[in-house]
């Protein structure tokens, strides 16, 4: 089981909860079970999120596998140089 925590400014205008446990092997069937799960998420939802697994930031890398258990946080993507 993954628990899921959710940054203020990924659920503005949507119904995700502060956080949440589901069950997902990588980065693209957790957004996949989001999208389909919580109003207010379409396709686009993900492009702008970065995604910290237990504590490291992935944001291009959606094939990452999430191992069982682990800690996420979903957080406005920052782009830079």
């Amino acid at each position: 089981m993954l628990r899921v925590s959710f940054g203020s400014s990924v659920r503005t205008g949507t119904n995700l909860p502060e956080k949440v446990e589901l069950n997902a092997d990588n980065i693209e069937e957790l957004v996949g079970l989001l999208r389909g799960r919580y109003l207010g998420l379409d396709g686009s939802f993900g492009k702008d999120v970065a995604f910290a697994i237990n504590g490291e930031i992935y944001r291009d890398d959606w094939t990452q596998s999430l191992p069982d258990g682990a800690e996420i946080f979903l957080m406005p993507r920052i782009e830079g140089g």
